[in-house]
């Protein structure tokens, strides 16, 4: 039988899985519009919508990990820091490709 300090874990790192899967899905079926420059600039605020839910439970699987890091298995905390850690990668990814595009 599961802890009771797992499932939470357990159910923030799934919505982060299901949040950031559906960033790219719904990206992707999206028909762009607009005109000139700013064509499928709604697929842009699509992703960055979806992401930045991804990022919100990437956070709470986080701290809901660090919070119980003495209770739970090596596992578990690899389960839950694991979002955190590739959200955190992919918003530094788009903050380096921001300031390299700028200068």
């Amino acid at each position: 039988m599961e802890n009771k300090s797992e499932l939470p874990i357990r159910i923030a790192s799934g919505l982060w899985l299901a949040c950031f899967v559906v960033s790219f899905v719904m990206s992707a079926i999206t028909p762009p519009t607009g005109d000139m420059y700013f064509r499928g600039l709604n697929r842009l605020l699509v992703l960055l919508a979806w992401q930045f839910a991804a990022f919100l439970a990437a956070i709470t699987s986080g701290v809901l990990t660090f919070r119980r890091k003495d209770r739970i298995s090596r596992g578990l905390k690899r389960i839950g820091f694991a979002p955190l850690i590739v959200s955190g990668l992919c918003v530094a990814g788009v903050a380096i490709l921001v300031m390299y595009m700028r200068f």
